[in-house]
């Protein structure tokens, strides 16, 4: 999904990112400043944490495919080539 989908898909469902980032603090043991910017990295395509995507594909249906700067080496050659 790209970052404006998943904020329309917010949007639609009511939610804003620190509703997301309260309750993942609460999963996680985050503090909520951390939680709060890790979804803002998350979305934004920023940054990339593996549990974290899975955990919001899985609680609000958010898929975050990893970027192509976090794929190993081997992949973005073959991709390029």
């Amino acid at each position: 999904m790209t970052e404006n989908e998943i904020r329309k898909l917010l949007i639609d469902k009511g939610l804003k990112q620190s509703d997301i980032a309260r309750r993942m603090a609460g999963d996680f043991g985050l503090a909520y400043q951390s939680a709060r910017v890790s979804v803002n990295h998350l979305i934004t395509g920023a940054r990339w944490f593996p549990k974290y995507a899975d955990w919001l594909k899985k609680n609000y249906g958010i898929v975050i495919d990893k970027p192509d700067w976090a794929k190993p080496v081997r992949e973005r050659l073959r991709a390029a080539a």
